[in-house]
């Protein structure tokens, strides 16, 4: 019988248990995907992000109230506190480039009140979620910001002069 070097043996042993642990986190690494994959689409059948939705604003007064339920004044202020909140603290610092056409009398102008409204909305589907939805912040960035800032310039445009905010004189 040969003699069989004892380093050499280990050397082997060592080498192929290396490939076995190879093996074990490839294994590992495809059950990992296929868990987080099964956990995203039991989190949709529960409809956990579902619950994370935004509501729709709602800001008819008046007349319209006619073609709507009614909403309680409350609410409607509850809201406006809510979206002047998210305006200050998200919206103007975080996006200081953007703002810049921003009139200080938006809230007295409802299309403004609608359309910010609903931009904070698609923020909140976007980001207000335990994993951030990537489409949602693109669509967000690319069309929504930029649809509500061209919508709302012409509504601003007498806003900025000496003469103040056009929609209070009306």
């Amino acid at each position: 019988m040969a003699d069989v070097d004892p380093v050499a043996a280990l050397a082997a042993d060592v080498t192929k248990l290396r490939q076995q642990i190879r093996r074990a986190y490839a294994k590992l690494a495809t059950v990992e995907s296929a868990v987080a994959g099964l956990a995203k689409m039991l989190e949709r059948a529960l409809g956990d992000d579902q619950t994370l939705e935004p509501e729709a604003p709602y800001w008819l007064t008046g007349a319209a109230q006619v073609y709507a339920a009614q909403v309680d004044a409350g609410v409607q202020a509850a809201a406006m506190a809510a979206l002047l909140q998210w305006m200050d603290g998200v919206l103007r610092p975080e996006y200081p480039g953007y703002c810049d056409w921003l009139r200080d009398c938006w809230a007295e102008h409802p299309e403004a009140r609608w359309e910010l409204s609903t931009l904070w909305a698609a923020w909140r589907l976007a980001y207000d979620r335990r994993s951030p939805s990537l489409e949602a912040a693109i669509a967000w960035h690319d069309r929504l910001l930029p649809g509500v800032r061209a919508r709302l310039a012409p509504v601003f445009q007498g806003c900025a002069g000496a003469g103040g905010c056009q929609h209070r004189q009306r």
